[in-house]
């Protein structure tokens, strides 16, 4: 078993319960979302948030700058304003989780919400977890300065946007009606 800090000992059918969006499974299948299941990248392991692509993006993005030494396309000091957005990225998404935390509602996609939150960094954008980590990504493209980095934050907007956004959209239409399609109207899903 892949141990983290929030694991807890008890197990319900056939599952190792963890708090808040991680779940794993014996028979190791590893579920993107709802009516996804992806057995191919990380089996046994179910990350919320589409975590698990936001990682294999950011490790494939800092490899591909070793492998693959293509031109500078950005040079310093230009470069550092990378880091300006990696840090920007790290905090919308650690004032997004605070936000969920102190509403009681889940933090997982997998889970039925409690609350719909719509202040602070959900009031600019309906997905300000993936605006955090599509800002951590192009921050660290423009970091590296290569052009073979930019190829991975591009890939993960794709992804987000095909499988995991209308997803948890649909549940939110779901759950809170006509409640969050007015907020759908007046904020937009990225920025």
């Amino acid at each position: 078993m892949v141990w983290y800090p929030a694991v807890t000992k008890s197990y319900k059918s056939e599952q190792y319960q963890v708090e808040k969006g991680f779940r794993f499974l014996k028979d190791k299948t590893f579920r993107v979302s709802e009516g996804i299941n992806n057995q191919i990248l990380f089996p046994g392991l179910n990350m919320a948030d589409g975590q698990t692509y936001f990682l294999l993006m950011l490790i494939l993005l800092i490899l591909s700058d070793f492998w693959f030494p293509y031109p500078m396309i950005i040079s310093a000091p230009v470069t550092y304003f990378g880091i300006i957005l990696l840090i920007l990225g790290l905090w919308v998404i650690f004032w997004t989780r605070s936000l969920l935390l102190e509403q009681r509602t889940t933090l997982s996609p997998y889970e039925t919400p409690t609350a719909l939150v719509t202040s602070g960094p959900f009031s600019i954008s309906r997905n300000p977890v993936y605006l955090g980590m599509t800002a951590i990504l192009a921050g660290s493209a423009i970091f590296m300065g290569s052009g073979i980095t930019f190829v991975f934050p591009i890939l993960f907007i794709l992804i987000i946007e095909m499988w995991f956004i209308p997803v948890e959209e649909q549940k939110l239409e779901r759950v809170f009606g006509e409640q969050y399609l007015e907020y759908k109207k007046t904020v937009r899903k990225w920025v």
